[in-house]
């Protein structure tokens, strides 16, 4: 059981690997603060599995864990360590994605949530193995503070998850940026995921059903990374049909980078062309004033003040 969880492991991080590779290239190509924050967030999800399963992994093979608290003091611990960046990513990059300033003042806020979920795992670590706890009952008897620092530390990393999700769900109809929409919607269908993972991880603990010393529940942690990984990478594709559309007069890197959408895609191509807004407006069956619009649009997205600044930067710009 245990060289097949660390295979599994090892699966799910080379996929999630892969995944970072490819939005760190986009990333660099495109300069996009949605991907940048995504990259962030999964780099964030990464370090956090890694560290935990793989410990869990070395505890259990070396027998640190010779009953069930000193399991739960392993797994919250390394949890509630490791989890930091992801205390900290998971709701500044909602907030990107709902329009939410980033002040100082919010990521000093959710820094300092990190830095509390950091010492937390330390006391954890150091104080749960002193004692012959057997069980949360004589944790809560023998050593208050532990038990008030076990709960205080699951709510640090319960509350950055519940506000991320609820600040999704709440702005999502009102989100008008189509990626960004999108990354909401699949963080969400994530959030979803991870809490019914982890509801059956608990119903497994709960009911005892591994009475050895090998807990089936810790897979919840790479089966979580793969999901995030596939959910990452479905972004990305639908990001794609979204933005890129197939025109050979019009770099894909500037219909990223200024969100163009696909009528005015259509209208760029229609410009290079030389046609007049009259022309476009029969050519497309759009009332002149709605062409107009839709240039001014373009305009201000590219900051390009006419049209022939616009083509010349299309066509002589690398971006």
């Amino acid at each position: 059981m245990a060289h097949l969880y660390l295979l599994f492991l090892v699966i799910s991080l080379m996929t999630a690997l892969l995944t970072a590779g490819i939005y760190l290239f986009l990333y660099q190509k495109y300069k996009l603060d949605v991907i940048r924050y995504y990259l962030y967030h999964l780099a964030a999800t990464i370090v956090m599995v890694f560290f935990v399963a793989f410990n869990f992994y070395l505890y259990l093979n070396m027998g640190v864990f010779n009953n069930r608290i000193k399991i739960l003091f392993g797994y919250t611990s390394s949890l509630l360590l490791f989890s930091a960046p992801v205390i900290y990513t998971n709701p500044v990059f909602s907030r990107l994605l709902t329009e939410k300033k980033n002040t100082k003042k919010v990521k000093g806020f959710f820094l300092m949530l990190s830095l509390l979920s950091v010492l937390n795992g330390v006391y954890i670590f150091l104080k749960g193995f002193e004692g012959e706890f057997t069980t949360l009952q004589e944790v809560f008897r023998l050593n208050l503070w532990l038990f008030v620092f076990i709960w205080f530390g699951a709510s640090i990393l319960f509350f950055s998850m519940f506000y991320s999700f609820g600040l999704l769900l709440l702005n999502y109809n009102r989100m008008d940026d189509p990626v960004k929409k999108l990354s909401a919607k699949y963080l969400i269908i994530f959030a979803i995921s991870a809490y019914i993972l982890a509801f059956f991880d608990y119903e497994a603990q709960n009911r005892q059903l591994l009475n050895e010393e090998y807990p089936v529940g810790i897979f919840l942690q790479p089966i979580t990374l793969m999901i995030f990984s596939a959910i990452s990478l479905l972004v990305l594709y639908q990001a794609k049909k979204l933005y890129v559309q197939k025109s050979s007069s019009i770099p894909e890197a500037f219909i990223l980078k200024y969100k163009i959408t696909d009528r005015e895609v259509q209208i760029i191509e229609m410009i290079i062309g030389g046609l007049s807004n009259k022309e476009i407006a029969s050519k497309l069956f759009l009332s002149p004033s709605t062409v107009r619009n839709h240039i001014s649009h373009i305009f201000e997205k590219s900051q390009m003040p006419t049209r022939g600044k616009l083509i010349h930067f299309i066509k002589n710009t690398g971006i």
